[in-house]
């Protein structure tokens, strides 16, 4: 029983448009001073964790 209403709800999701499920994601990224900061951050240490393993392999 739980087993057919997650496959019916699985091809349910496959009819939803994509926007749909994409809708508020704008709200998400929004730029404030926060986010800008948070940014300033977060990107150049994910490029550094990035970059050691590739360096490693050199």
């Amino acid at each position: 029983m739980a087993t057919e209403t997650l496959l019916n709800l699985w091809e349910n999701m496959a009819k939803l448009p994509l926007v749909m499920l994409l809708k508020d994601t704008r709200n998400v990224f929004n730029m404030d001073e926060l986010a800008v900061e948070i940014a300033q951050i977060a990107v150049p240490a994910a490029l550094a964790l990035a970059a050691d393993p590739v360096a490693s392999l050199i």
